[in-house]
């Protein structure tokens, strides 16, 4: 099911999840969330397998996950661009993984870093949405695409994201990343400060 927030959603559920369900008592929305992602959704075994075999074809000792979402034009590339230079300045060893919906999005990071890592995937016009495009030509295939990288960001050993994805915060919560190897760099934006503050009340 598709919600416009679904951490409010979570929030609603969550007396009547640590009641009725074995495991969950006593856990916090965000545990919930993670909880209910990592063992009640699990991945099919063709798009598990997908991952694996990626994972074992050459996948580095350490990478730094980045998640750019562009379509909307909202995220600030910079902000993005810098964080991953924080991280990298931490793990200088390590490789760039880069989730993104924007061609020119991935040209660019192959130009500003040593070494970028992304999947093969179909890339929509500039500008327009990757996900429920006319011109994708086959649309299952675009969602597997979304998955893999999705649960690639997750195999990373730091992630960076804007938190107003929804896929960013997928990652995150599917992942064992601890929080001091994640950047959100939507954390301390007061326009998404006062977009969430607004959605706690009208999911």
């Amino acid at each position: 099911m598709v919600f416009w927030y679904y951490m409010g959603r979570f929030e609603a559920i969550a007396p009547l999840v640590r009641k009725r369900l074995p495991g969950y008592e006593g856990l916090g929305i965000e545990q919930i969330a993670r909880k209910a992602l990592r063992e009640e959704l699990p991945l099919n075994d063709a798009v598990h397998s997908r991952i694996q075999e990626f994972t074992r074809s050459g996948w580095p000792q350490r990478v730094v996950g980045v998640h750019v979402r562009y379509t909307d034009r909202t995220t600030d590339l910079g902000k993005l661009q810098a964080a991953v230079r924080e991280r990298l300045r931490e793990m200088p060893d390590a490789a760039v993984f880069l989730a993104t919906d924007n061609k020119r999005v991935e040209e660019d990071y192959r130009r500003q870093f040593r070494n970028v890592i992304t999947t093969p995937k179909w890339f929509p016009p500039e500008g327009a949405t990757m996900h429920q495009n006319d011109a994708c030509a086959d649309p299952v295939a675009n969602g597997v695409e979304a998955l893999v990288d999705m649960y690639l960001l997750a195999c990373c050993d730091a992630l960076v994201y804007a938190s107003r994805s929804t896929f960013s915060e997928i990652s995150r919560l599917i992942s064992k990343i601890p929080d001091e190897r994640t950047t959100d760099v939507d954390r301390r934006d007061p326009g998404m400060i006062a977009k969430r503050f607004l959605r706690r009340f009208t999911a």
